[in-house]
């Protein structure tokens, strides 16, 4: 960047000074994050982009710096959508040099030129889908550099995970769901049915139950509920909210229910007879991306756990990992030529699944 930088201004010789940005409001708290993304210029390299920058979040108001060869770091002001969790930068001026004005904007997978959407969550932000472009004009046609693959995240100390206590014994059933589908726009197209093999055991005299697999991504992770007798000769099962699954890629995964629009605990009715957990009506077991946020990477509904095993799945025999598919960085699936970041995931040969970052210009 520093190399394009001196080529961008080799004729500038009269520094002008650069315009204040858009800062966050006085006494709101600036947090540190880190800025992962690829710098392409003309007639340059590509550069990997790592570097500190600080976001500060006043109500829906997000104020995010931008790296830039312009002015080294400039505010960028956008809007949080909680409940989309999304937050959109409109088109704006990041600067000023030599008389000169500059501005950010993006370019969709249509050629749009248009605002920045970020998915937003409280530990991330990314933009796979777009081009973050610099230029001179703020219909952003005259670009002269651009990021893909942005990445946004604070580094915290990961969630401690659920362990089985020593000595359980576990029992092999089948979890089924109905996964909904959304396409490449986020709009609701369906469910899918999906089958898996979980191991259940129940503890402490029967007051508490762990369940192994009920997170896709991380199928050795185990989560934990509580027993509580039922009305009519049931059990009510509660898995508490925000139990973090493990680490997935670039994010931690967490456990959350959904009602309507509201994030809660999620419950299951327990039959001892017939040694099956149902889910309440109404309640969608959420994969989520942050722990209090709305984030959701994956998403069920008429969940059940019922003893068995599933037939027909196989594991990789041999030691050469086997590709099970792409996703980007919402979880939805990708092809595997798909332009920013790409986690791919792989079945090893023992059976265990391994997730790589890749980034594709």
């Amino acid at each position: 960047m520093k190399k394009f930088l001196l080529n961008l201004f080799a004729a500038m010789m009269v520094a002008v000074g650069v315009n204040a940005q858009t800062a966050p409001p006085s006494g709101v708290e600036q947090q540190e994050y880190s800025f992962f993304g690829i710098f392409h210029a003309p007639d340059e390299a590509d550069e990997t982009v790592e570097e500190p920058v600080k976001v500060a979040v006043d109500g829906t108001d997000l104020y995010v710096q931008l790296p830039n060869p312009i002015n080294g770091l400039a505010w960028i002001k956008g809007t949080i959508d909680y409940e989309a969790g999304t937050a959109t930068f409109a088109k704006q001026k990041i600067g000023k040099y030599s008389g000169m004005n500059f501005y950010v904007t993006a370019l969709n997978e249509n050629n749009e030129v248009g605002d920045i959407v970020f998915s937003y969550s409280e530990s991330m932000m990314s933009c796979p889908d777009q081009y973050i472009q610099l230029s001179d004009d703020l219909a952003g046609k005259n670009v002269y550099a651009y990021f893909t693959g942005v990445i946004i995240n604070r580094e915290v100390e990961d969630d401690p995970v659920v362990e089985a206590p020593a000595g359980l014994k576990t029992s092999p059933y089948v979890f089924t769901g109905q996964s909904l589908q959304y396409d490449d726009e986020n709009n609701f197209t369906g469910y899918e049915e999906v089958t898996r093999n979980v191991q259940v055991g129940f503890y402490n005299n029967n007051k508490e139950v762990y369940v192994q697999g009920l997170c896709s991504q991380l199928p050795e992770a185990w989560v934990k509920g509580t027993v509580e007798e039922g009305s009519f000769g049931d059990m009510d099962v509660t898995f508490e909210a925000g139990q973090c699954y493990g680490r997935y890629g670039l994010y931690q995964l967490y456990l959350v229910a959904r009602y309507g629009q509201e994030f809660s605990d999620m419950k299951f009715y327990y039959d001892p007879q017939d040694r099956t957990f149902t889910n309440e009506g109404g309640v969608y077991l959420v994969l989520n991306a942050a722990k209090s946020s709305p984030a959701p990477i994956e998403q069920y509904a008429t969940v059940k756990l019922t003893p068995g095993t599933v037939d027909g799945i196989t594991v990789n025999d041999n030691q050469t990992p086997a590709t099970i598919g792409y996703t980007d960085l919402q979880g939805r699936k990708v092809s595997a030529n798909t332009k920013g970041v790409v986690l791919k995931t792989l079945r090893m040969g023992d059976g265990s699944l391994k997730t790589v970052k890749m980034v594709r210009k």
